[in-house]
Protein backbone atom coordinates (compact mmCIF):
# COMPACT_ATOMS: atom_id res chain seq x y z
CA UNK A 1 0.00 0.00 0.00
CA UNK A 2 1.64 3.41 -1.25
CA UNK A 3 0.59 5.91 1.45
CA UNK A 4 -1.76 9.15 -0.03
CA UNK A 5 0.53 11.58 0.61
CA UNK A 6 3.97 9.79 -0.05
CA UNK A 7 4.88 10.97 -3.92
CA UNK A 8 7.86 8.64 -3.28
CA UNK A 9 8.79 6.24 -6.31
CA UNK A 10 11.61 3.75 -7.50
CA UNK A 11 13.66 5.32 -9.96
CA UNK A 12 12.51 8.59 -8.53
CA UNK A 13 15.48 11.46 -7.01
CA UNK A 14 14.04 13.21 -3.57
CA UNK A 15 15.60 15.38 -0.85
CA UNK A 16 15.43 14.38 2.39
CA UNK A 17 14.88 17.63 5.04
CA UNK A 18 15.46 14.97 7.47
CA UNK A 19 18.60 13.79 6.49
CA UNK A 20 20.17 16.97 4.41
CA UNK A 21 20.52 14.79 1.46
CA UNK A 22 19.40 13.85 -2.06
CA UNK A 23 18.63 10.31 -2.78
CA UNK A 24 17.31 7.88 -4.98
CA UNK A 25 14.81 5.13 -4.29
CA UNK A 26 15.79 2.03 -5.67
CA UNK A 27 13.77 -0.17 -3.97
CA UNK A 28 10.17 -0.04 -1.93
CA UNK A 29 8.43 -2.61 -0.04
CA UNK A 30 5.20 -2.02 1.81
CA UNK A 31 5.00 -5.48 3.62
CA UNK A 32 7.46 -5.55 6.19
CA UNK A 33 8.14 -2.72 8.34
CA UNK A 34 7.94 -3.11 12.06
CA UNK A 35 4.23 -0.85 12.27
CA UNK A 36 3.67 -1.66 8.77
CA UNK A 37 5.39 1.18 7.45
CA UNK A 38 7.28 1.29 4.50
CA UNK A 39 10.37 0.05 3.54
CA UNK A 40 12.94 2.10 1.40
CA UNK A 41 16.08 1.33 0.35
CA UNK A 42 17.92 4.43 -1.25
CA UNK A 43 21.38 4.76 -2.87
CA UNK A 44 22.93 8.13 -1.49
CA UNK A 45 25.14 10.73 -3.31
CA UNK A 46 28.37 8.39 -2.22
CA UNK A 47 27.48 5.42 -4.11
CA UNK A 48 26.22 3.36 -0.77
CA UNK A 49 22.72 1.88 0.11
CA UNK A 50 20.68 1.89 2.59
CA UNK A 51 16.93 0.50 3.71
CA UNK A 52 14.86 2.98 6.18
CA UNK A 53 11.32 4.05 6.85
CA UNK A 54 11.85 7.73 7.25
CA UNK A 55 8.53 9.25 6.54
CA UNK A 56 7.73 12.11 4.02
CA UNK A 57 7.43 15.31 5.64
CA UNK A 58 5.53 17.88 2.64
CA UNK A 59 6.82 20.60 5.23
CA UNK A 60 10.84 19.49 4.81
CA UNK A 61 11.14 16.46 1.74
CA UNK A 62 10.81 17.60 -1.93
CA UNK A 63 10.97 15.45 -5.36
CA UNK A 64 14.19 16.50 -7.04
CA UNK A 65 13.16 14.66 -10.02
CA UNK A 66 10.10 11.58 -11.73
CA UNK A 67 10.87 8.13 -12.42
CA UNK A 68 12.09 8.13 -15.70
CA UNK A 69 8.62 6.65 -17.27
CA UNK A 70 9.62 3.36 -19.66
CA UNK A 71 8.22 3.92 -22.89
Amino acid sequence: MIAKDDPRRIGGRYWSGYWQSVYTVTGIDDRHGWWGERLLTVQWPDGHSTTHSTPWDERRDRVVSEPAVAG
